[in-house]
């Protein structure tokens, strides 16, 4: 463990937000965030520098797949005998992935695992607009279309807030093609119910509605994601970023309007492949008791809690992440 109180180092740009990530963890003048014990820092060191080597800059080109006629853009980054597919929340798009520093290393770190497929979801990103709202249902067929055309048989899938929706729905549907399931900042529903007070509130959504009708692409609805970034100007561009090449006001609506009527809790207790929930213990997006909600009601789910309000868990922690989803990735081959 190191101590001391000695200042974190500054968001430098010249060093690479892995260094920092690891200093400032071990410098903390909160004892519970330090590195428990010297191997896990020198194993956090040793990933980091693998994450130079495969870390990339920009989006490569996108393909295409075809589900009923919609077009799905996807890339893959990295090659191995295991398939990652990450999806993204709401309207987040996967050129967002390689628009900040902190996500091209996550990209990084997740294709250490082997080969990572990002796709745009209908209506969203670089993917075909829609004229109707789209079902989960449709979605779930257009994750399978993706793997199809990229040639998984099965891919451990790795969900972001709204995304684990799909990503649960997707591995109760097709449990053979889903190596395990990995779940951060997500939730059972998003508005709140008689018994589910960890949802928004009418009024929350009302504020969200009039944001993106009068505001959108000032990166409001994104400000909650990480705030303990908000100071800096590279974050506040890159959450403005998301919302404007993510979809339009109106298409960023209807995705809104199809997520809060969704009630996920019936699938819960029939997800059968292994599962981990991952959630940042100061979450302003979605409230920690929704991620241990879900741990419980999800057979033989790990529950895994890390400070800080990072709600996706892809700015920071990515020691943490990338532990976890060779633990799954293990799991999913026994």
């Amino acid at each position: 463990m190191i101590d001391g109180e000695l200042t974190p180092p500054p968001a430098d740009t010249r060093v690479p937000s892995w260094v920092r990530e690891i200093l400032t963890r071990g410098l903390s003048p909160r004892p519970s965030a330090r590195w428990p014990s010297v191997l896990e820092l020198l194993e956090a060191l040793r990933r980091g520098a693998q994450l130079r080597r495969v870390a990339v800059t920009r989006l490569p080109r996108p393909r295409y797949a075809e589900s009923d006629g919609v077009h799905l853009a996807y890339v893959t980054v990295g090659s191995g005998a295991l398939d990652v597919v990450l999806i993204n929340g709401w309207i987040a798009s996967m050129r967002a992935m390689f628009e900040h520093e902190r996500m091209t290393e996550t990209v990084g770190t997740l294709s250490q695992l082997g080969r990572l497929v990002l796709f745009d979801k209908r209506g969203t990103g670089l993917s075909d607009r829609v004229q109707a709202l789209p079902t989960y249902a449709q979605r779930v067929d257009d994750l399978r279309a993706v793997l199809d055309a990229v040639g998984a048989r099965d891919a451990l899938l790795v969900g972001v807030s709204e995304g684990a929706g799909l990503a649960l729905l997707f591995a109760n549907a097709y449990p053979e093609r889903t190596r395990g399931l990995a779940i951060c900042g997500g939730f059972a529903r998003m508005t709140e119910a008689p018994d589910y007070p960890w949802g928004y509130s009418e009024a929350e959504l009302q504020r969200l509605r009039r944001y993106i009708r009068n505001r959108w692409g000032d990166g409001g609805s994104m400000r909650a994601l990480c705030p303990s970034r908000l100071s800096e100007p590279a974050y506040v561009d890159w959450i403005s970023a998301i919302e404007r090449e993510g979809a339009s006001p109106g298409g960023a609506l209807e995705l809104l309007e199809m997520n809060a009527a969704l009630d996920l809790r019936p699938e819960l207790a029939k997800v059968t492949v292994p599962t981990t929930v991952l959630f940042a213990s100061e979450d302003k997006m979605t409230h920690p008791a929704a991620g241990a909600f879900l741990a419980r009601e999800i057979p033989g789910a790990r529950h895994v809690v890390v400070e800080g309000d990072d709600h996706t868990l892809l700015f920071d922690h990515h020691d943490v992440l990338l532990r976890e989803l060779e633990r799954l990735a293990a799991l999913g081959r026994s």
